[in-house]
C-alpha cells in the first residue's frame, strides 16, 4: 500500500441500532391552533426575537432512520417533530430580517405589472454518519418555477464542484500530507449580492408562504437573493469569486468552484466549495486558521458561517484518515442504504443463486 493512494469506496455498512418513536395520532387543526398561538403570525414589521436552535438531543426527537423529508408543510405539521420543525421555521425568518433579506410593503402600492411569486418552505432532516439526527433544517424559497427567461432573469447557470474536482483535491491533499478543514456558510445564498444584470431590478416580491398568511394587504420585497429564485445561486457564486480573488486564489482550469493560493513561503491552500459547503486543504496550520478568520469575517468581507472542524462528512461521503497509513478512504454507506430502502431491497433475504430456480436458459441468452 503506497503512501498517498486514495481508496474510493462505496461500503455497504451496517444497520445502525435504534428504537422508532412510536407513532401517535395527530389532531392537524389542534396542532395549528396550538403551533399558532405559541408563536403568534408571520413577518412582523420588526425582526422576531432569536430563538435558540431546536434541542435536537432530547430523546424525543429521535425518529426512524429511513423517515423521509417532508414534502409540504401540511406533511410536516403531521410528524412527531411539528413543534420543533416550526422553531427552526422562525430562525430561518429570523435570520431573513437580520439580514434584511425582506422588507414589508403594502400590496396596493405596487404597480400592476409587479411580479409577486408564492414562497415555500423547503425541509431537511440533517443525520449524523451513524444516521440519528443531527438537526432539522429549513430554508424558505421563492417559487422560482413561475420565473420566465428573458422577463425575470438572463443567466442562471452556476458552477459547482465537480465530484471528480473533489476526489483529485483529495487525493491531492492525502498525498502531501495537507490538512483538510470543512467549513459551513450560513444561509449562503442570502449573503450574496443582487446584481441587476441577472434579473434583479427591485422589483421582485414574495407572499407569505402556506401557513403564514398574516395580513393579506401585505407582500415582501426581495432585497437579497433567496433560495428557489433562478438567479440566486449565480449571484451567491458571484460574490462568494470577488472575495475569492481579493484573497489571492486563482481557479484550478476549468473548475470556477475550485481555487488554490501559493503563498511565498511555500505555502499552499486549496478550496473547493459546492455551494454552502468549503472543503479547505492546506500545509501549514497557521496560515490554513489565518484564512479561515478571513473567510468567517463578514466585517472584513467575509461571510457568516461556522467551522465544523476536520473535514468527515461531505456531499454525502463519510471520509476517514488514517495519517500514519497515508490514506483516505470516501464511503457512501447512506446512500447505498436509502437507494436499498427506496426499491425495497433493505431486508430482503439474499437467495443462493442469483436467478429464478426454475429459469432455463438457451445458448442465445
Amino acid at each position: 500500500m503506497e503512501t498517498g493512494t486514495v481508496y474510493f469506496a462505496a461500503a455497504w455498512g451496517e444497520a445502525c441500532g435504534y428504537t422508532p418513536a412510536p407513532k401517535k395520532a395527530t389532531n392537524l387543526l389542534a396542532l395549528h391552533a396550538t403551533l399558532g398561538a405559541q408563536f403568534g403570525t408571520f413577518f412582523a414589521a420588526t425582526a422576531l426575537t432569536t430563538l435558540p436552535d431546536p434541542d435536537t438531543s432530547n430523546h424525543s426527537l429521535q425518529c426512524d432512520m429511513f423517515e423521509p423529508d417532508p414534502k409540504h408543510r401540511g406533511e410536516m405539521l403531521r410528524t412527531e417533530l411539528a413543534p420543533e420543525w416550526i422553531k427552526s421555521e422562525h430562525v430561518e425568518i429570523d435570520g431573513l430580517w437580520r439580514r434584511s433579506a425582506l422588507e414589508k410593503v403594502l400590496r396596493s402600492s405596487l404597480d400592476a405589472s409587479a411580479r409577486i411569486f408564492g414562497s415555500r418552505f423547503d425541509y431537511k432532516i440533517k443525520r449524523q454518519l451513524d444516521m440519528s439526527l443531527d438537526k432539522l433544517k429549513e430554508r424558505l424559497g421563492l417559487q422560482g418555477q413561475h420565473m420566465k427567461q428573458g422577463v425575470d432573469y438572463e443567466h442562471s447557470y452556476s458552477s459547482v464542484q465537480h465530484a471528480s474536482g473533489f476526489r483529485t483535491m483529495l487525493a491531492l491533499a492525502n498525498a502531501e500530507d495537507m490538512l483538510i478543514d470543512h467549513v459551513d456558510i450560513s444561509q449562503a445564498f442570502l449573503q450574496g449580492d443582487l446584481l441587476e444584470e441577472e434579473g434583479f431590478e427591485g422589483d421582485v416580491f414574495i407572499s407569505p408562504p402556506p401557513g403564514y398568511g398574516g395580513d393579506a394587504k401585505y407582500v415582501y420585497h426581495l432585497c437579497a437573493p433567496l433560495y428557489g429564485a433562478c438567479t440566486s445561486s449565480r449571484a451567491w457564486h458571484k460574490t462568494m469569486s470577488a472575495f475569492m480573488e481579493r484573497q489571492g486564489f486563482k481557479t484550478v482550469g476549468f473548475e470556477k468552484s475550485m481555487w488554490c493560493r501559493h503563498d511565498a513561503n511555500a505555502d499552499k491552500i486549496m478550496l473547493g466549495s459546492h455551494i454552502d459547503d468549503f472543503c479547505i486543504c492546506g500545509t501549514n496550520r497557521a496560515c490554513l486558521d489565518e484564512f479561515r478568520l478571513a473567510l468567517l469575517d463578514p466585517a472584513k468581507g467575509g461571510f457568516e458561517g461556522t467551522y465544523e472542524g476536520p473535514l468527515h462528512h461531505y456531499l454525502g461521503c463519510a471520509i476517514t484518515r488514517d495519517l500514519d497509513a497515508g490514506t483516505t478512504s470516501l464511503s457512501q454507506a447512506h446512500y447505498i442504504e436509502r437507494v436499498c430502502q427506496k426499491y425495497g431491497q433493505w431486508n430482503v433475504t439474499p437467495p443462493k443463486a442469483p436467478m429464478m430456480p426454475d429459469a432455463h436458459l438457451t445458448i442465445d441468452d
